[in-house]
Protein backbone atom coordinates (compact mmCIF):
# COMPACT_ATOMS: atom_id res chain seq x y z
CA UNK A 1 0.00 0.00 0.00
CA UNK A 2 0.96 3.54 -0.95
CA UNK A 3 -0.75 5.79 2.18
CA UNK A 4 -0.41 4.55 5.59
CA UNK A 5 -3.19 6.19 8.76
CA UNK A 6 -2.32 9.55 9.73
CA UNK A 7 -0.16 10.17 6.24
CA UNK A 8 -1.29 13.51 4.01
CA UNK A 9 -1.63 12.67 0.79
CA UNK A 10 -2.57 14.41 -2.94
CA UNK A 11 -5.37 12.64 -4.21
CA UNK A 12 -3.62 11.51 -7.60
CA UNK A 13 -6.79 10.23 -9.62
CA UNK A 14 -10.50 11.07 -9.04
CA UNK A 15 -13.95 10.43 -10.31
CA UNK A 16 -15.20 13.49 -9.12
CA UNK A 17 -12.30 16.31 -9.42
CA UNK A 18 -10.13 16.30 -6.97
CA UNK A 19 -6.65 15.29 -8.70
CA UNK A 20 -4.13 17.54 -6.50
CA UNK A 21 -6.68 17.89 -3.32
CA UNK A 22 -4.14 17.24 0.04
CA UNK A 23 -6.36 15.02 2.48
CA UNK A 24 -5.59 13.78 5.76
CA UNK A 25 -5.34 9.78 5.58
CA UNK A 26 -7.60 8.20 8.25
CA UNK A 27 -7.97 4.72 8.31
CA UNK A 28 -8.74 1.88 6.32
CA UNK A 29 -12.01 0.49 5.08
CA UNK A 30 -13.01 -2.84 3.24
CA UNK A 31 -15.91 -2.59 0.58
CA UNK A 32 -19.39 -2.65 1.54
CA UNK A 33 -18.19 -1.33 5.49
CA UNK A 34 -19.55 1.81 7.00
CA UNK A 35 -17.32 4.97 7.88
CA UNK A 36 -17.96 8.58 9.13
CA UNK A 37 -20.97 7.33 11.49
CA UNK A 38 -22.73 5.13 9.30
CA UNK A 39 -22.21 6.17 5.45
CA UNK A 40 -22.11 2.84 3.17
CA UNK A 41 -18.88 2.18 1.48
CA UNK A 42 -18.57 0.52 -2.20
CA UNK A 43 -15.30 0.42 -2.39
CA UNK A 44 -12.64 -0.61 -0.05
CA UNK A 45 -9.76 2.40 0.52
CA UNK A 46 -8.75 4.83 2.38
CA UNK A 47 -11.07 7.24 4.62
CA UNK A 48 -9.82 10.63 4.17
CA UNK A 49 -10.46 13.90 5.26
CA UNK A 50 -10.44 17.80 3.28
CA UNK A 51 -12.32 19.99 1.45
CA UNK A 52 -13.87 17.15 -1.46
CA UNK A 53 -16.47 17.04 -4.45
CA UNK A 54 -18.27 13.94 -4.06
CA UNK A 55 -21.39 12.23 -5.67
CA UNK A 56 -24.02 12.73 -3.09
CA UNK A 57 -27.33 10.74 -5.00
CA UNK A 58 -27.94 8.62 -7.85
CA UNK A 59 -28.28 11.26 -10.45
CA UNK A 60 -24.50 11.92 -10.28
CA UNK A 61 -24.46 15.12 -9.13
CA UNK A 62 -21.67 16.38 -7.42
CA UNK A 63 -21.68 18.35 -4.05
CA UNK A 64 -19.03 18.88 -1.19
CA UNK A 65 -18.00 16.70 1.69
CA UNK A 66 -15.21 16.58 3.92
CA UNK A 67 -15.03 12.93 4.34
CA UNK A 68 -14.63 10.04 1.83
CA UNK A 69 -13.06 6.79 0.56
CA UNK A 70 -10.23 6.82 -1.08
CA UNK A 71 -8.44 4.04 -3.41
CA UNK A 72 -4.86 3.37 -2.08
CA UNK A 73 -3.71 3.61 -6.02
CA UNK A 74 -5.52 7.15 -6.46
CA UNK A 75 -3.33 8.97 -3.73
CA UNK A 76 0.79 9.57 -3.43
CA UNK A 77 1.49 10.19 0.47
CA UNK A 78 3.68 13.47 1.00
CA UNK A 79 6.65 12.21 2.93
CA UNK A 80 10.08 13.78 3.53
CA UNK A 81 12.83 12.11 4.47
CA UNK A 82 15.11 12.94 7.92
CA UNK A 83 16.73 16.36 6.87
CA UNK A 84 15.21 17.20 3.43
CA UNK A 85 14.19 20.78 3.21
CA UNK A 86 10.25 20.80 3.06
CA UNK A 87 9.96 23.98 0.64
CA UNK A 88 12.83 22.08 -1.75
CA UNK A 89 11.36 19.09 -1.77
CA UNK A 90 8.33 20.04 -3.27
CA UNK A 91 9.10 22.26 -5.48
CA UNK A 92 12.23 21.48 -6.56
CA UNK A 93 16.00 22.94 -6.65
CA UNK A 94 15.66 26.60 -8.16
CA UNK A 95 17.41 26.80 -11.73
CA UNK A 96 20.60 28.61 -11.69
CA UNK A 97 19.08 31.22 -14.33
CA UNK A 98 16.26 31.84 -12.17
CA UNK A 99 18.54 32.78 -8.98
CA UNK A 100 20.72 35.06 -11.60
CA UNK A 101 17.31 36.98 -12.39
CA UNK A 102 16.25 37.03 -8.85
CA UNK A 103 19.96 39.07 -7.51
CA UNK A 104 20.12 41.34 -11.21
CA UNK A 105 16.11 42.49 -9.64
CA UNK A 106 17.68 42.70 -6.29
CA UNK A 107 20.42 44.83 -7.71
CA UNK A 108 18.42 47.31 -9.70
CA UNK A 109 15.68 47.14 -6.12
CA UNK A 110 18.74 48.74 -4.80
CA UNK A 111 19.82 51.36 -7.51
CA UNK A 112 16.89 52.82 -7.22
CA UNK A 113 16.11 52.66 -3.46
CA UNK A 114 19.56 54.73 -3.47
CA UNK A 115 17.70 57.28 -6.39
CA UNK A 116 15.06 57.76 -4.42
CA UNK A 117 16.88 58.69 -1.28
CA UNK A 118 18.73 61.30 -3.41
CA UNK A 119 15.53 62.38 -5.24
CA UNK A 120 14.20 63.19 -1.85
CA UNK A 121 17.16 65.23 -0.26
Amino acid sequence: MRCEAGDVAYVIRSACGNEGKVVQVLYWVEERAFYNGGIPNRQAGWVVEGYLNSRINPTGDIGGTSQGVLPDEWSQPIRYKEGDDETIVLAGKPKEDLLDQCNRLIATFNKLASYAKEFKK
